[in-house]
């Protein structure tokens, strides 16, 4: 057996699939492809890693299985990539040999990217430098926002609405040159931070709701 890790996005109508189809997509497709993987129990050897809610685009998702017998990494890309369904797509792969084991139970966190959308109203009319000095006031407030000493947002626990200190799992954040935020936070078996608890909190730290696209760019694990 051959333990391969497959790095591979989801876009558009493909963020909306669960889980257990997902594992349908995927053993569909390894059978196209004419690619064997290994069976236990009769389930396929396939582990989604630190697996997304639906609505969440991402470019960095993990899944591992173990292939019967090894293949060259570029011919298993461009093999899956002509049967997967639009929306799928396998960016990369690696063997995993020596210290290079399986990442479950070793994931920390994730890195998200966050861009905001803004309403046409703010934008109509105005000139290059307001828009600018827009953009820029935005972003001066989500860092006022981040930097609180707490971060209290309203989260769903145990089929309720509680309000949770979101700080404490803020590990980094930078704006990139186009002001997009780059955020990575902590997850653990007792709380997951996603895009919507931060923007939530946001909206209501402005109070004005802001309208957002966000993607997971990266899992974090421990080496």
């Amino acid at each position: 057996m051959e333990q391969l890790r497959i790095i591979y996005s989801k876009s558009k109508e493909s963020t909306y699939v669960e889980k257990e189809d997902l594992e349908k997509i995927f053993e569909e497709a390894f059978k196209r492809a004419k690619i064997e993987i290994a069976y236990f129990s009769k389930k396929p050897d396939l582990t989604f890693v630190d697996p997304l809610p639906i609505g969440i685009e991402s470019t960095g998702e993990i899944l591992e299985t173990s292939l019967v017998e090894h293949i060259q990494v570029s011919y298993f890309i461009k093999q899956m990539n002509n049967v997967l369904p639009s929306g799928i797509t396998v960016l990369s792969a690696e063997y995993l040999k020596g210290d290079n084991t399986s990442v479950e139970g070793r994931v920390y966190g994730s890195t998200y990217l966050i861009d905001f959308v803004y309403d046409e109203k703010k934008i109509v009319g105005k000139t290059q430098k307001q828009i600018d000095n827009m953009i820029a006031y935005y972003k001066e407030k989500m860092a006022e926002f981040l930097e609180q000493r707490e971060i209290q947002v309203l989260k769903k626990t145990n089929n309720r609405m509680e309000r949770d200190d979101i700080k404490p799992y803020i590990i980094f954040y930078e704006f990139l040159i186009d002001s997009s935020l780059e955020i990575s936070v902590a997850t653990n078996k007792n709380i997951q931070i996603r895009p919507s608890d931060i923007m939530n909190g946001y909206s209501e730290y402005i109070n004005e709701p802001m309208n957002y696209k966000s993607k997971r760019t990266k899992i974090l694990y421990n080496n």
